[in-house]
């Protein structure tokens, strides 16, 4: 309901694929929903019912303040926090690579 999508895309349609889906970040989605509010998200929604939130009272504690322990447990890296990021890196990286050999081989 927070960002208009399913917080682990469409077609969940056999077992064999749970395996494979992937956590879609609200904050990814929606630049305004706080980090803390994503991680109280994907800890109620996690695909291990062990590791989901065990009451409601409990998300709707974590979602209304920061709980401390969940944004503590909860460190991705930069690839799934944000992947246009990542990749800007990645070619800014190689284009300064490419122009330093390219100056080096025209010596």
């Amino acid at each position: 309901m927070i960002t208009g999508s399913l917080p682990y895309g469409r077609g969940i349609t056999s077992a064999r694929r749970i395996e494979k889906l992937r956590y879609v970040s609200a904050t990814a989605l929606r630049g305004d929903v706080p980090a803390w509010m994503d991680a109280a998200l994907e800890k109620a929604v996690h695909l291990d019912p062990e590791k989901r939130t065990d009451a409601l009272s409990a998300l709707t504690t974590d979602l209304r303040k920061p709980n401390t322990a969940l944004m503590s447990a909860r460190t991705r890296p930069l690839l799934e926090n944000n992947p246009v990021l990542f990749w800007k890196l990645v070619s800014v990286t190689l284009l300064i690579l490419c122009v330093v050999l390219a100056f080096k081989a025209s010596r």
